[in-house]
C-alpha cells in the first residue's frame, strides 16, 4: 500500500486549507501547471478559475492573492524536499553517502511513487526553478519571516548543515554551503535554459546527472576531501561516462552511488524497427541484447513451445520482464556462451533476431551444430558525436559506439578506458587506444574493473 504523505504549510499561507477539499486540491494542481505555462506575471485567479471550471470567487476562498499561493506552493516544496532528504539519508550509514544522497534529492525532488496524487512533484520542481525566488525576494520578506513563513526553508537548510558537520565538524560555513547547494540546484538549470553564459551546464537530457556531479565536486572541494571507501584515501570523485542507457537498477548506477562517484549513461547509436519474418518451427529464439528482445517481442507473437535464450544476465532480465522466463542464460565470453548453448541445443533450429550491424558472433560459432534461422529486426547506426564528452573514465559497450565517438573525437591521455568485451577492446586498439575489459561481458564485470585501482 502506498504511503500517504501530507505536507502542512503554515496557516498564515491560506484562508482555508486547500488540501482539505477536492476543489482546493484542484486549485493546487492546476495552479502549478498554469504558472509553469504562463509565468507568475501573467497568472491570475480568473485564468485559474477558467482552467478548473469554477468561479473566480471560489479561488479567493482559499488564497488572498497569487503571491500567497506561490509562497504556499514553495513552502510545500521545501517541506517535501526535507521529507525526501530524511527518507534518503536514513538508508545510508556513511556520512559522505548521506550527503551525496541529499544532493541527489535536491537535484531531483520528485517521486512518482508518492501518495500525493494532487501535486505533480516534477511540475512543482520546475515551478520552483522558474519562479521560486519570487516567493521570498520581496519588500515584505521581513514581515513574512516574523510570521514564520520561511521555516520550511530554514529546516531544510539545517538538515543539510547537519550532514555537512558530520563530515567536517570544524567547517565554518555549513549553513552557507547548505543554502548555496540548494540555490545552485535551481539556478543552474534556469541558467542553462535561459542564460547559458552563466553556467557550464548544457540544457540537454544529461542536465540532471551533470548538475548532481557539479554540486558533488564543488561540495567535496570546499570540504577539503572526498570519500574512497576501499582505499581510505581522500581522492576527487571520478566522472564516468558509459555508452549505454542505464536502467534504474543498473549495477553501474549502484556502484556510483555507493562509491561516491558520478556516472552518465547514453547510447551513441540510433535504433529503428524494421519489418521481419518470424521463421516457423524454431526450437529456440536466441537474443544477443535487450534491444533485440524488445524490438522482436514487441512486434512478433511468441509461440508457446519455443524456448528462449539470452547471451547474458542483462538480456535474460529483459526477457523475464517481457515474457516471464529465460530458458538459457549464457555466462562469460561469447565463445564460452556458444559452448554452453551447444550443450543444450545441439541439432536444434535456432532463430537469431538481431540488429543489422550485429557481429553474428554466436551464430557463426554454432553454425555447424545448430540450424541458424536469421532475421534483422532493427537497425542500429552510430550517431556522430559533435562535442567532446568530459569524463575521467570512458566505458565503451560496442564497436559501433566506439566508431560513433572516436570517428569524430579523441580521448584525453589521462582518460581511463574500459570496454565491455574483447571485440569492443579490439575496435579501440585499432584506433590507438588500450582498454581493459572484464572476463564476463556484463555491468557487474565492469564494476569489478572500476573497483580496481587504475595502472
Amino acid at each position: 500500500m502506498a504511503i500517504q504523505v501530507r505536507i502542512l504549510p503554515p496557516p498564515a499561507l491560506y484562508i482555508s486549507d486547500p488540501q482539505g477539499t477536492d476543489l482546493g486540491k484542484r486549485i493546487l494542481a492546476n495552479s502549478i501547471l498554469l504558472m509553469n505555462r504562463v509565468g507568475l506575471e501573467d497568472f491570475t485567479f480568473k485564468k485559474l478559475a477558467e482552467e478548473i471550471g469554477s468561479a473566480e470567487a471560489s479561488v479567493y476562498r482559499y488564497f488572498s492573492n497569487k503571491n500567497q499561493l506561490l509562497l504556499y506552493l514553495t513552502n510545500w516544496y521545501w517541506d517535501w524536499v526535507h521529507h525526501l532528504v530524511i527518507q534518503e539519508v536514513l538508508q545510508e550509514r556513511d556520512p559522505w553517502l548521506r550527503l551525496k544522497a541529499a544532493i541527489g534529492v535536491l537535484v531531483r525532488p520528485y517521486s512518482r511513487k508518492s501518495g500525493v496524487d494532487y501535486i505533480d512533484q516534477w511540475e512543482l520542481h520546475q515551478l520552483v526553478i522558474n519562479e521560486g525566488t519570487k516567493a521570498y525576494r520581496t519588500k515584505l520578506v521581513d514581515q513574512k519571516n516574523r510570521k514564520g513563513l520561511f521555516l520550511g526553508y530554514k529546516g531544510l537548510t539545517e538538515e543539510i548543515s547537519k550532514l555537512i558537520l558530520r563530515i567536517h565538524p570544524q567547517f565554518k560555513h555549513p549553513k552557507a554551503l547548505a543554502s548555496s547547494i540548494f540555490e545552485m540546484a535551481h539556478d543552474h538549470p534556469f541558467f542553462a535554459r535561459h542564460l547559458p553564459r552563466l553556467t557550464d551546464l548544457e540544457n540537454d537530457e544529461d542536465i540532471g546527472d551533470n548538475l548532481e556531479e557539479m554540486l558533488w565536486v564543488w561540495t567535496t572541494k570546499l570540504l577539503g576531501q572526498s570519500p574512497n571507501k576501499r582505499s581510505g584515501k581522500a581522492t576527487a570523485p571520478s566522472k564516468v561516462f558509459v555508452t549505454r542507457n542505464l536502467k534504474a537498477d543498473s549495477a553501474l548506477r549502484h556502484w556510483a552511488t555507493v562509491s561516491g562517484n558520478s556516472i552518465t549513461g547514453r547510447s551513441l547509436l540510433k535504433f529503428q524497427q524494421v519489418p521481419f519474418q518470424v521463421p516457423a518451427e524454431a526450437d529456440w529464439w536466441f537474443f544477443y541484447s535487450s534491444k533485440a528482445a524488445e524490438f522482436c517481442l514487441f512486434s512478433a507473437i511468441l509461440p508457446d513451445n519455443v524456448r528462449l535464450a539470452a547471451i547474458g544476465e542483462g538480456t535474460a532480465k529483459t526477457l523475464r520482464e517481457l515474457t516471464g522466463r529465460a530458458d538459457f542464460v549464457g555466462k562469460g565470453s561469447p565463445a564460452r556462451v556458444a559452448e554452453q548453448f551447444k550443450a543444450v541445443a545441439e541439432g536444434d533450429r535456432v532463430f537469431f533476431p538481431r540488429a543489422r550491424n550485429s557481429l553474428l558472433t554466436i551464430q557463426r560459432l554454432l553454425d555447424e551444430h545448430v540450424t541458424v534461422l536469421d532475421a534483422i529486426c532493427y537497425n542500429n547506426e552510430p550517431v556522430p558525436v559533435k562535442e567532446p564528452i568530459r569524463a575521467d573514465v570512458f566505458i565503451f559497450t560496442s564497436p559501433l559506439n566506439v566508431a560513433a565517438y572516436l570517428d569524430q573525437q579523441e580521448l584525453a591521455a589521462s582518460t581511463r578506458v574500459l570496454a565491455i568485451g574483447g571485440r569492443t577492446a579490439a575496435a579501440l586498439y585499432q584506433r590507438g587506444y588500450s582498454a581493459n575489459f572484464p572476463q564476463s561481458p556484463s555491468e557487474q564485470g565492469l564494476v569489478d574493473l572500476l573497483e580496481r585501482p587504475s595502472a
